[in-house]
């Protein structure tokens, strides 16, 4: 444009111009009318006015008045115009941009040092081939920034998610200079969740490449997904900032660092996207709270006192509590799973969860086309170790999967020392082992609880039952539990070996057999997974008659929640409340492995020791 001008510059001219219909480019623009002078170089249009006829749709407007001039070789230009949802597609047609949108509103706008600035602009863009539609706001500003920007200021949609945005940008000219960066800089938000950055990008809307700090903080990275188009996992409200840069379809982020719920998380993010999108993340943490990834399965996190969690979640725990559930019938997004392919490495060195004495979590996990394997997944636990191979797919109507642990030398003191009984835990030399390999299948934790087949086996030397109890059941119910079974405070353990059958999630309590200073005890029963129920019969045998035990069976029944002890009576026996019980199970000698940490007699050989004294 300042080259033609400066031909121009020779010449003078008037210009009135009336056109009743003006064809071009496959298109026709109605009632055109011209009238600009061209003096000095300068042209200056006093009206210029047209309508845009588009099939059978209301004819457009467009009204443009203002003057432009060349000066050393560089446009100067001030403009108005009244934009009437001017196709821009149709209109700039000959200069080939291809799909652009439409326009409407208020235009004003000068050019200045090669800058396009704005004053009192109010526009309405829709590009619907993009799913994108912007109404915003734009003036010029020059104090407390370098040189002009351009202040943007208005909300949007893109894929019909709804977004506001508050950005400084450079002057809209040289957009397309692969040479230039193009500064941006401000707030975006969708919903809650807020997008500060400050960067730059070079030729912007062909998005060439961007790079710049970047700080992101809201309630869920899942409510991201429909928006970015990857699959992003449901947490607790979440802060992370880092380095952001994109270059061939590839969004990179370093040096990323933050919180999730009350845990942190640091490390580098690469996005790729395309069909389908892959991300691939290496994420550490210094402390994870374990109900910080209870989202993820469509479970509440902690939310009471010094817990962060959103409201959404905080009203999913009251759900779960009236429903009293601890398996949320929530379905999970599997199309999301589908559709976004995952590596993962993640370590957290500290690792809390109430009453359990984690430790370190390391997990290797990838997800591709649907199907997600975690192996390996490892876990500190008490001085031992928590082994785990998952399998996940998610490519029909239902999740279906397989999950293989494996618990070594867990150490029950660790245990006892984190239930706030040191005392008790320097006293302690307990271990504990066991196997577990499950098979499932559903849409929620419910589905999956409901449908849950495998087997689960544990075993322990020493410890003690209250201590035990109180970690498995709430304290009220574990104290009722021990003084009926033992008619004592507080009773140490010598074994303790639980296998638990399921069968489309019934557990039967398999065989159960713990060893203690004054009895032996066996149990049977089963939990019903789907429903949340438990109906568990405990019976005590005096090792020395003179010692005292609860005199009769214990029941444990009631949901799972919100369990409940009963002792049985004669009149409950008589109607056939033992035939829960069966005969005594000693457990395999295959277990002592699982227990015995090398240590000797006062250490590993608690089941060893009680299985001698039951043959006897």
């Amino acid at each position: 444009m300042a080259r033609l001008l400066e031909g121009l510059e020779a010449f003078e001219a008037d210009v009135d111009l009336s056109l009743g219909r003006l064809h071009y480019a496959g298109q026709s623009l109605h009632d055109l009318a011209v009238r600009a002078t061209l003096e000095e170089g300068r042209l200056t249009i006093s009206r210029l006015q047209a309508q845009q006829q588009l099939e059978e749709e209301s004819p457009r407007s467009l009204n443009v008045q203002g003057w432009l001039e060349s000066e050393d070789q560089r446009l100067l230009a001030e403009l108005q115009a009244e934009l009437d949802r001017i196709d821009l597609t149709a209109a700039l047609a000959p200069l080939g941009f291809g799909p652009l949108g439409t326009l409407n509103g208020s235009l004003n706008t000068r050019v200045v040092d090669g800058g396009l600035l704005f004053e009192d602009t109010a526009l309405d863009y829709q590009a619907p081939h993009w799913g994108l539609s912007l109404s915003f706001t734009a003036d010029t500003r020059t104090e407390g920034v370098e040189g002009q920007r351009i202040h943007l200021v208005g909300e949007g949609s893109y894929e019909e998610e709804p977004f506001e945005f508050d950005l400084l940008i450079g002057p809209l000219l040289d957009l397309t200079d692969p040479e230039t960066p193009y500064p941006v800089s401000g707030e975006l938000a969708s919903g809650e969740t807020r997008l500060w950055i400050d960067g730059s990008a070079v030729q912007p809307f062909a998005l060439e490449s961007l790079e710049g700090s970047a700080r992101l903080e809201g309630p869920s990275p899942a409510e991201l997904t429909e928006l970015t188009g990857i699959n992003l996992p449901e947490l607790p409200p979440y802060r992370v900032s880092g380095y952001v840069s994109y270059r061939e379809n590839l969004l990179s982020i370093d040096s990323l660092e933050g919180s999730f719920g009350d845990s942190d998380v640091a490390g580098d993010v690469r996005i790729r996207f395309g069909e389908p999108p892959k991300l691939w993340a290496t994420l550490v943490s210094r402390q994870l709270e374990a109900d910080d990834l209870l989202p993820m399965l469509g479970i509440s996190p902690g939310t009471g006192p010094g817990e962060t969690a959103t409201p959404e979640q905080q009203q999913w725990e009251a759900q779960e509590r009236r429903a009293e559930m601890l398996f949320p019938d929530r379905e999970w997004d599997l199309e999301a799973l589908r559709n976004t392919d995952i590596v993962l490495d993640y370590e957290a060195a500290n690792v809390q969860a109430e009453h359990v004495p984690f430790e370190d979590l390391a997990l290797a996990l990838e997800l591709e086309q649907g199907v997600m394997t975690v192996e390996p997944l490892q876990v500190g636990l008490g001085g031992g170790e928590v082994r785990a191979s998952w399998v996940m797919d998610a490519r029909q109507a239902a999740i279906e999967g397989d999950l293989q642990l494996a618990l070594d030398q867990v150490n029950l003191a660790a245990l006892l020392d984190e239930a706030g009984l040191p005392e008790v835990a320097r006293d302690t030399l307990g271990r504990i082992g066991g196997r577990g390999d499950f098979r499932y299948r559903g849409r929620s934790m419910h589905e999956v609880m409901a449908g849950l087949d495998g087997e689960l086996e544990l075993a322990m030397s020493q410890g003690w039952l209250d201590i035990i109890a109180a970690e498995l059941l709430p304290l009220n119910v574990a104290n009722a539990l021990v003084a009926a079974l033992t008619g004592e405070d507080q009773v140490q353990l010598e074994c303790t070996y639980v296998r638990f059958a399921l069968d489309q999630g019934l557990a039967d309590l398999d065989r159960f057999f713990m060893a203690t200073e004054i009895a032996h005890f066996e149990g049977a029963g089963a939990i019903n997974l789907e429903t949340e129920r438990m109906d568990l019969a405990f019976q005590g045998h005096n090792i020395d008659p003179t010692l005292f035990t609860g005199n009769s069976p214990v029941e444990l029944q009631g949901s799972l929640r919100d369990p409940e002890v009963n002792v049985i009576t004669e009149e409950l026996i008589a109607r056939g409340a033992l035939s829960l019980l069966g005969a005594i199970v000693a457990p395999p000698l295959a277990i002592l492995p699982w227990v015995d940490p090398g240590g000797g007699e006062q250490v590993g050989m608690g089941c060893e020791r009680a299985l001698s004294e039951f043959e006897e």
